[in-house]
């Protein structure tokens, strides 16, 4: 399992593409992940910042469709902005703390 802060908003998991050049560092971190087989879980937005449209900017990615049993999101802690994601998988209980 690796979970992040990837900063790379021109990727699209959910539609299968990537909106940017394929030198810059979203385009290599998508075909990295897609040439690994990861599956990344994050479905909803985690990032969100007063005047912007809010973003998914993390990832959990794993080697295993269903590993993830429990994806929750719940409010962002104090004046933060990204969402704080409850992960619960096989390997693990549970698993709380920021998605970046």
């Amino acid at each position: 399992m690796i979970m992040g802060d990837f900063n790379c908003p021109a990727i699209d998991y959910n539609a299968g593409l990537v909106a940017a050049g394929p030198t810059i560092i979203d385009a290599r971190l998508y075909e990295k992940t897609q040439d690994l087989l990861l599956v990344q879980n994050v479905t909803e937005n985690t990032r969100f910042i007063s005047g912007y449209i809010p973003s998914k900017l993390d990832y959990v990615l794993t080697n295993e469709e269903h590993l993830i049993d429990q994806f929750e999101y719940e409010e962002p802690l104090g004046t933060r902005s990204q969402a704080v994601a409850r992960i619960a998988d096989r390997t693990a209980k549970n698993c709380r703390g920021h998605v970046a």
